[in-house]
Formats: C-alpha cells, sequence, structure tokens
C-alpha cells in the first residue's frame, strides 16, 4: 500500500498546484493564489502553501491538502486519488498495488567520522551561528546536517533549535552591490575564490525564507539554478520571494550544463570570471514591481508632468478615450485612420506623430469590411506596418478576457515593438454579458481598461454610439465619461465629418477639426468582376461660411489682436479693422497680459503666443507681412469668430 507521507515527501507542492489550476501568482510568504475552481470566482480567493500543502478559499471557505483538491478536482475518492499522486511521484508501477518504482539508497550516518566538510554560517558582524555538514559513507548517498557548535561544552548540538538561520556568507554581503544566488555552500565558496559575492540558503532546493530576502534590500541580484526541474523551481520561488525588496533579479542559466550539474561544474569546465559576466549581462534584469499605494517627492512629480504624445496635441500615451457618434458618421473610418498614421506615418493632419508604435484593433463585427478600409489607407504606404486585427471581440467585463488580450498583445511584442494603442470597436460589441446602462458593470468594464493600458503601457480608444435620447453625449453608464482622459464627438455636417473634442483632462482642448470621406478604388473585385471600393477620411474646411469656434489660447491671442487695434483706433468706427496693423511684440506682449498662459515662466507664455498665433494663420482669420499683423475681415465675412469655446 502506498503511504500518504511519502508522496508528500516526495510531492513539489508548487509545481502540483501550478499543474492542477491556472494563473497561479505570488501571494506573499509561502502562498500562491489564484481564482478558485469551486465556485465562480471574480477575486482571485484561492490560496495555496508551497511548503505544506494545504490550501484554502477566502471566499467559498474550501479548504485542505492535496489529496483534497485531487479528489475535489477530478471527482475520485481518496484511494484512486492516493495512487493517482503515488504515480506522480514515482512510488506506484501504475498497476494500483502500490510497489515503489525504485528501491531508494540508504544515506550516510551522520556521525562526525563520516563529516568531511563543514560550512560555517557567520552573522553580519563575523560571529558564529551554526554549521551545515556533510557526511559521506561508501555505497551510500551523502547526506546534510545543520547543527551547531556550543563552546562552553566544547560539544555539537545535533540541531538548530533556538538558533536564527540566516544566508551563508552573510558577512561578505552587507558591502556589496551585486549578490549571486546559488544552491549550496560549495558553489559559494567557490565563486568567493574567485572574487564574487555569493550566498546560499541552508537546508537546501525549496527552503528559501522570506526573511533572508531582507539581507539582500536594495542589492542587484543574479541566481544561477542547479540544471533540474528542482534547482529551477527554487530559482523562481527565491526570485518572486526578492523582488518586492531588491534593486533588480536576473535568473541566468549557465551554458552546456549536465543534468543536475551547478556552477562548480560549469567552473571545472573551464569557465571564467569574465565569461560569467559576459553571459550574465545579456541576460534582461527584472525589476520589482511598483508597490500598491506609495507617495513620491514632489521633485520626482515635476519630472513626470511632461507629457509623452502619440499624436500631439490629440492624444498621448496611457490614456483611455471615447470616439463616439451616431450612425453613419464614420466612427470606424477615423479610428482606422488614426491607427494607420500611429504605425507608420510622420503626422495626423497636421499633428506630429512622436513615434510609430503597432497598434490593435479589436474589431467586433465587419472584418470583411475593416480589411477593406484597410487597404484602402495603406495601398499607397508600400510597406508593411505594424497594425494587428483581433480574431474576435473580448468581453470588457471579464478579467480573463483582458488577461487574454494582453497575452496576445506581449507574444507580438518582441517581434514588433512596444504597443502604442488598443481600438476597441466598438464599446457594445466589446463589452461582454454585462449592461452598459449599469454603474457596476461599466466600472469593472473601466478596471479592465485601465488593466490593459497599465500592464502594456499602451492608450485604449473605445469606439461608442451616442446616446439614444442626446445625440451629443455618449451612450452608457456615467462611470466612463468620468474615467476618461479624452472624449471625442464624430458629427455629419452635409458630407462633412465635425471631429471635435468633449473632454480633455490634462492639456489644451485641441481645435474642431473637420474631414470628407473620399471613395477610393481597390485591386479587389467581387464575383462579377465589378472592382470593389471603400473610402478614406480627407482634412476639409469647416462647412458652409460658419463663424470659425475659437478657444483656449487661440481665443486669447485673437481678442488681444482686436484689443490692439481698437486701442489704435480708440474705438474709431469708420476704420477697417483690417487696415491697422499691429507690430508682433505689441501683440505678444498684450496676449500675455490676458493670459495666454498659466505658467508665469517668460519661455512658456512665448510657446503659447506663438503656437496660438499659427492656429490663427491657419484658420486664415489673421494675415502678417513683415512681423506686423492684422485681422483678415474677409474670412470673417464681417462677422466676429465664435467665441463659445471653452477658455
Amino acid at each position: 500500500m502506498i503511504d500518504k507521507k511519502d508522496i508528500l515527501e516526495r510531492l513539489d507542492f508548487r509545481a502540483f498546484y501550478e499543474g492542477q489550476i491556472q494563473g497561479f501568482r505570488p501571494a506573499g510568504g509561502d502562498e500562491i493564489k489564484t481564482l478558485c475552481p469551486f465556485h465562480d470566482d471574480s477575486q482571485p480567493s484561492f490560496y495555496a502553501n508551497v511548503q505544506n500543502g494545504q490550501f484554502y478559499c477566502q471566499g467559498c471557505g474550501e479548504h485542505g491538502d492535496v489529496f483534497t483538491l485531487y479528489q475535489r478536482l477530478h471527482q475520485m475518492d481518496f484511494k484512486t486519488a492516493l495512487e493517482a499522486l503515488g504515480k506522480m511521484v514515482g512510488l506506484s508501477n501504475g498497476n494500483g498495488t502500490g510497489e515503489k518504482a525504485s528501491k531508494k539508497r540508504e544515506q550516510a550516518r551522520a556521525v562526525m567520522e563520516n563529516c568531511t566538510v563543514r560550512y560555517d554560517y557567520l552573522g553580519q558582524e563575523g560571529n558564529y551561528r551554526f554549521s551545515v555538514l556533510r557526511f559521506e559513507e561508501s555505497g551510500k548517498d551523502k547526506t546534510f546536517r545543520q547543527w551547531h557548535y556550543d563552546f562552553q561544552t566544547e560539544s555539537w548540538i545535533q540541531n538548530v533549535q533556538g538558533v536564527t538561520l540566516i544566508p551563508y556568507h552573510l558577512n561578505e554581503i552587507a558591502n556589496a552591490e551585486t549578490v549571486y544566488i546559488v544552491e549550496g555552500e560549495k558553489d559559494v565558496d567557490n565563486l568567493a575564490g574567485l572574487g564574487i559575492v555569493a550566498t546560499c540558503n541552508p537546508q537546501g532546493a525549496g527552503k528559501w525564507r522570506d526573511e533572508y530576502s531582507l539581507y539582500l534590500k536594495g542589492k542587484r541580484v543574479v541566481i544561477l539554478p542547479d540544471n533540474d526541474e528542482p534547482g529551477r523551481s527554487h530559482a523562481e520561488d527565491v526570485k518572486q520571494k526578492l523582488l518586492s525588496h531588491v534593486a533588480g533579479v536576473r535568473v541566468v542559466a549557465l551554458p552546456g550544463l549536465p543534468e543536475k550539474g551547478d556552477v562548480s561544474d560549469w567552473l571545472n569546465q573551464g569557465g571564467t570570471v569574465e565569461e560569467l559576466q559576459r553571459i550574465v549581462s545579456q541576460v534582461k534584469e527584472e525589476a520589482p514591481p511598483p508597490p500598491p499605494f506609495y507617495f513620491i517627492g514632489m521633485s520626482d512629480l515635476m519630472q513626470q508632468c511632461s507629457a509623452d504624445w502619440l499624436i500631439k496635441g490629440i492624444l498621448d500615451r496611457n490614456s483611455l478615450a471615447v470616439l463616439f457618434g451616431e450612425p453613419a458618421s464614420m466612427k470606424s473610418f477615423l479610428a482606422i485612420d488614426l491607427c494607420v498614421a500611429l504605425a507608420g506615418e510622420d503626422e495626423w493632419h497636421g499633428h506630429p506623430v512622436k513615434e510609430n508604435v503597432s497598434c490593435f484593433y479589436i474589431a467586433g463585427e465587419g472584418r470583411q469590411g475593416l480589411a477593406r478600409r484597410l487597404l484602402a489607407r495603406t495601398m499607397d504606404m508600400g510597406r508593411r506596418i505594424p497594425l494587428f486585427v483581433s480574431s474576435g471581440a473580448m468581453e470588457g467585463t471579464c478579467q480573463e478576457s483582458a488577461q487574454n488580450v494582453i497575452e496576445a498583445v506581449k507574444a507580438l511584442e518582441k517581434t514588433n515593438g512596444k504597443p502604442g494603442l488598443i481600438v476597441l470597436d466598438t464599446l457594445n460589441r466589446n463589452f461582454g454579458a454585462g449592461d452598459e446602462n449599469s454603474t457596476k458593470d461599466m466600472t469593472l468594464f473601466v478596471q479592465n481598461m485601465d488593466r490593459l493600458k497599465n500592464e502594456l503601457g499602451c492608450s485604449i480608444l473605445i469606439v461608442h454610439h451616442s446616446g439614444l435620447q442626446d445625440s451629443n453625449r455618449a451612450r452608457g453608464a456615467s462611470a466612463l465619461r468620468a474615467a476618461l482622459d479624452w472624449e471625442y464627438r464624430l458629427t455629419k455636417q452635409d458630407d462633412t465629418r465635425v471631429f471635435t473634442c468633449t473632454k480633455c483632462k490634462d492639456h489644451e482642448q485641441p481645435e474642431e477639426m473637420y474631414f470628407k470621406p473620399e471613395v477610393v478604388d481597390l485591386p479587389w473585385t467581387d464575383e462579377d468582376g465589378e472592382p470593389l471600393t471603400s473610402c478614406v477620411m480627407q482634412l476639409a474646411d469647416a462647412p458652409g461660411r460658419k463663424a470659425t469656434k475659437l478657444s483656449g489660447a487661440t481665443r486669447i491671442a485673437y481678442e488681444a489682436l482686436v484689443e490692439c487695434v481698437n486701442r489704435r483706433n480708440k474705438g474709431n468706427p469708420n476704420i477697417e479693422i483690417s487696415k491697422t496693423r499691429i507690430p508682433i511684440h505689441e501683440w505678444r506682449e498684450q496676449s500675455c497680459l490676458s493670459g495666454i498662459s498659466q505658467s508665469e515662466n517668460s519661455d512658456s507664455k512665448q510657446k503659447a503666443f506663438k503656437r496660438a498665433a499659427g492656429r490663427l494663420l491657419d484658420l486664415d482669420l489673421v494675415h502678417t507681412t513683415n512681423d506686423f499683423y492684422w485681422v483678415n475681415d474677409d474670412r470673417t465675412n464681417g462677422q466676429e469668430p465664435d467665441m463659445s469655446g471653452h477658455v
């Protein structure tokens, strides 16, 4: 009969749990956590202890050991589970009889005449703590024991009870910037002989304690695992326990190691310090994640204030944006236009693209039509751009679906560069099972969008429908708009599409833009041989003779120029406004006095004025020659521009 105790001694609890349930991540100490398989779990509440093999669920209260879990997951009795786990660890020949697969070798006796090596563990001040002794005996497996020496009685105490366990060579760690972690004391000593500061934990693989990590706080760490499964598992366990304490961690698998080989074997094969350092430098260092809540100093905060633009003035990195409009407003066409510019062009209709990035289009429907639209927009580019279309919709209210998107994007990141933009077209098709009018469901959707942009370092653009009763707002719960950094509305005005910013959280609100769809013949034909067509969006003038709408710094600059003109004319209505030329220094001074920039920095005021003056020239509201400026009365058609915009 298989002995339960034998199974527990041989079973790798971490590997067992990760093999039975997916999605585990560190939970602190010796625990890992994931979604519970026994109830509908939306937040990870299932915890497993990788040291003692016990599990419990904070949600449903389910608990037990590895045998309990295996019985529940596979719906079997204890005897069947015992045989299955016995076979898993090599204690059964597979026929249920419980015969051991192989006879275990006898270990060397732990007596002093068999002691061949002694490793003394010293504290930070060099004071003796305890020892690890290696015992060897002919025809038997070597044995390691943790004992401590009693200097008063001059005898060995054959345990470490009451002794605080510490890492090996602790007295050398304190002043080191980089520390190597290996599996055994022999490896530590061999590296130390080459001038490399190294350490290991007592008791072997799988026994790294959380408190050991505190001795390495703020240091850079290199882990060299033994070339076997226990060694690799040990390295991963140590890395996870170190990450929140150290400056960075590298796990480096040495090339050419035999099975169960270690760094001492590698050195014996001719490895050198220089070669080791070269190998280490080629492995990417993993940095610790930021704590869930922390404070930063004012100077650090000020360094983070500069905008990280994707498209200058339109969309910055790590932002959440919505483009909404009524049916047939051509929202998808404009979203595609943005993606193509970001992925492969220098500007988007006059707004500089700061860096080409990979873009991901999650299409909830109409992939065939999307292919035609993409071809129409890109067929003149003559090259491939990193723009990818999903195989289907995502479920925006589902954490698992969000994780699937993250993994799919990261799989392409290695060969296509960092992601810049993910488009969801439309919110309704990518929302999932929830109700977009429910604040609770919309909040869950926003949380998953934040997770996408934070883990991938990109922006999210959601194509959305306008409200049923009010076309001037996006449909659904207001929790979405509250979370947005940018909101844009696309409206139809005859054959023109008006692109308007309706929310801008942290930047100057961009001016309205106007687009007209242009029909493009494609190099494709239908089943009758007729050519297929699609549309692209072309920048256009404002429709009709409607007064230009000014806002922000542009409005302030225009009003300042009019103020200069009126001051020159002293309010005389008989003098035409377009006949009065104002020198640039006078216009600039009046603009700064009128508050064109909230900054007290004169350079910031100069830049704000320059941008506003350029915008007025582009709109043909102002003319210039030889650094003199005047109002274009013909362009305004005898009427002032619309000043109803936001300052």
